[in-house]
């Protein structure tokens, strides 16, 4: 609406929107011919001024504004106005964006510092070298026997299915029992596990390790 008054004042014409007309709805509506399906919200009523103005005069803030009551004094507003170094509150606000920033980066400093520290507190340095490779792994020198042993009938035959002391599956026959086989490892951990199958109703079998059996 505003571009239409706009555009009617660069003709030469001069409008306003007004809602004065609203109660006289029924009057406007026969005057107008405007169909039902349509409501009267507001008129803007255009024309050729007498007079062309050429250039507008707004009125001040102190002939159109009071301070507390209609007829109250007149408001004036301030010769000096508060500028933003002048108040604290933005000064203090402008200072605490500053700082925010700033405590950020310190708290990631201190928390990488404090990430490296442990990490030379538990060695994590020492897996690596200085040139990126691995660091030299290290070897137990306590060896560790493993021995399984199978027993049962003199005479019985079957399989054996075992782990070696590198924990990979390995499978052996027998033609008649006790039946026995020794591993030693230096490993820091061995697993061992044993299965047996056989022709006879009672087979028995057991894991020693470093002379004790399991």
């Amino acid at each position: 609406m505003w571009n239409v008054l706009l555009a009617a004042r660069n003709e030469g014409y001069g409008g306003n929107l007004t809602t004065m007309a609203v109660p006289q709805e029924a009057q406007v509506r026969e005057l107008l011919g405007l169909p039902d399906t349509h409501a009267l919200a507001a008129v803007v009523p255009l024309g050729k001024p007498t007079r062309q103005l050429t250039k507008l005069r707004r009125r001040s803030v102190e002939e159109t504004v009071t301070c507390e009551h209609f007829d109250g004094a007149p408001f004036i507003r301030s010769a000096n106005p508060v500028t933003r170094s002048g108040n604290p509150r933005k000064y203090l606000g402008g200072l605490f964006r500053a700082w925010v920033p700033l405590v950020v980066v310190v708290a990631v400093v201190i928390g990488g510092f404090a990430i490296d520290r442990l990490h030379g507190m538990f060695g994590s340095r020492q897996n690596t070298l200085a040139g990126g490779g691995s660091a030299e792994r290290i070897v137990s020198t306590n060896p560790k026997h493993v021995a399984y042993e199978v027993f049962g009938p003199p005479g019985t035959s079957g399989m054996i299915s075992y782990l070696d002391e590198h924990a990979q599956p390995q499978e052996a026959s027998f033609a008649t029992l006790p039946w026995s086989v020794a591993l030693i490892t230096t490993l820091s951990s061995v697993i061992a596990n044993i299965m047996v199958q056989g022709n006879s109703q009672s087979l028995g079998c057991r894991i020693i390790v470093d002379g004790h059996c399991t």
